[in-house]
């Protein structure tokens, strides 16, 4: 493997504990041994700093949860005068992805998720070297919430950048990075090797954090509580059966997808606790998230992109209605009762459905961006297990929980396969995670927003272009 030396510019982001000292960046070209990592609370400020930098636009805090990838999979509306940064702009086009406002969301994507990385890779380069200044587990805590992280982050990196992981071969795809600057690092790693060194941290990152409590409340120790918005030891075992899942290995996701769904750490919302009435229905769904990211602005971000101007990304009240069935005889899904409203607008017909989910402010927990919910291990599950017994009984348990009736018996693999897809479209909107799908099976013809017309998505395809600036650092090295 071709390696190279490669100094990582660090951009440090506020950490919760608005630590100062995490904005000071010395030298692109210094290997630091930053003043903050000498004391607990530094490596707590550090650690929180890189949940906020996994927040930004580029990343989870629009582009990859709230909008792009939801745009990539035809979930929305696009009107000809949309043009918030191109995404939706001549999507049909074979040259899209060379479109100069797309190129730049493309490479900030994976600046930004490198970033992140750098940062991390920074946390764990000191933490050994004091480990004496941590008090209760925080030292194991903390190091394990790292690696997991830099999993996390590598693998959703690999699933925009590789290929559909039964087309890779052995062709090369990203570079998975374990070592700040002044270190060498591979140019760039096949899908296997970025999978295997994926889950070496997660399993490492399993040990650590075998004391890990999702319902700990500490007031001594701050780092136990709040656990869902940490890298948990769950969030380690959702990933783990999200990398299986998406390498075509059911056996081992589904015993991962298992650990999670028979953890006793989650439950199904339950509407007359959860929403009993708007101020404080909670349209996160809390009980059963697995790793969250606090963004306060998340509603400005939702108002940008889905707002009630024409310009924006938008949807038809048919469009919704068909997604959950309210069109054909009326809809008990608990997703379209208490996460969607009929507005009034000044659009063409007079009404849209606003999202309730990133409407902080408005309802209780609008400002979480879920990475991971309990629901996924479900549906994962199921599709493991396929139109068995048991994989009808993992799908049932996720419908009986949303207020719908259990598939029959007697339906047909394609209808279950079916009921799986559907149930990815209404769970995980806005999520991103029906591109995920569509690409790990390179489904080649989709349903458009309107739930009727199929596209070939083979334009723009599901392959993001790796930044021309980093490829042409990686040609001059290797010259």
């Amino acid at each position: 493997m071709k390696k190279y030396i490669f100094y990582i510019v660090l951009v440090f982001g506020l950490s919760l504990g608005a630590c100062n000292d995490w904005l000071d960046v010395p030298s692109k070209t210094e290997v630091i041994d930053y003043e903050m990592f000498k004391t607990e609370q530094g490596f707590m400020d550090g650690m929180a700093g890189v949940y906020y930098l996994m927040t930004d636009d580029a990343l989870y805090g629009d582009i990859l949860s709230v909008t792009y990838l939801d745009v990539l999979a035809r979930r929305f509306k696009i009107y000809s005068n949309y043009d918030v940064g191109g995404l939706g702009k001549d999507l049909d086009a074979a040259n899209y992805y060379q479109d100069s406002k797309v190129v730049g969301t493309i490479d900030n994507i994976w600046s930004k998720g490198y970033n992140v990385i750098a940062n991390v890779n920074s946390l764990l380069e000191q933490i050994e070297n004091y480990k004496s200044v941590f008090t209760y587990d925080n030292y194991r805590m903390i190091k394990g919430e790292a690696l997991g992280v830099r999993a996390f982050m590598h693998f959703d990196l690999m699933r925009l950048f590789g290929k559909p992981y039964a087309l890779t071969g052995d062709e090369l795809t990203i570079p998975y990075v374990t070592k700040l600057s002044g270190r060498e690092w591979p140019l760039f790693n096949t899908e296997d090797e970025v999978i295997g060194l994926a889950l070496r941290d997660l399993q490492e990152a399993d040990s650590l954090l075998s004391v890990d409590n999702m319902y700990s409340s500490s007031v001594e120790n701050s780092w136990l509580n709040s656990r869902r918005s940490h890298f948990n030891r769950w969030a380690v075992y959702a990933t783990m059966a999200r990398i299986y899942h998406w390498k075509g290995d059911t056996e081992n996701a589904l015993l991962y997808a298992k650990k999670v769904i028979e953890s006793q750490q989650f439950r199904f919302m339950d509407p007359l606790v959860d929403c009993k009435d708007l101020q404080s229905r909670d349209v996160a769904f809390y009980t059963e998230c697995i790793f969250t990211l606090n963004k306060t602005d998340l509603k400005d971000v939702y108002e940008k992109r889905m707002g009630f101007a024409m310009e924006r990304l938008d949807n038809d009240v048919s469009d919704i209605e068909k997604l959950y069935g309210k069109t054909s005889g009326g809809s008990t899904d608990y997703r379209f009762t208490y996460l969607w409203y009929l507005a009034a607008t000044d659009q063409v017909g007079g009404q849209k459905y606003v999202f309730y989910r990133y409407n902080g402010g408005v309802a209780s927990r609008g400002d979480l961006v879920t990475l991971m919910r309990w629901s996924e291990m479900y549906y994962i599950a199921a599709e493991c297990c396929g139109n068995t017994a048991e994989g009808r009984a993992y799908l049932n348990e996720g419908l009986v929980n949303r207020g719908l009736k259990k598939i029959e018996d007697s339906i047909s693999d394609e209808e279950f396969r079916n009921g799986i897809l559907n149930e990815y479209k209404k769970e995980f909107f806005s999520e991103g995670h029906l591109f995920y799908y569509y690409k790990r099976l390179n489904i080649t013809k989709v349903l458009e927003h309107d739930q009727e017309t199929y596209v070939d998505v083979a334009t723009p395809g599901y392959v993001f272009p790796i930044p021309e600036k980093e490829l042409e650092l990686r040609r001059g090295v290797t010259e």
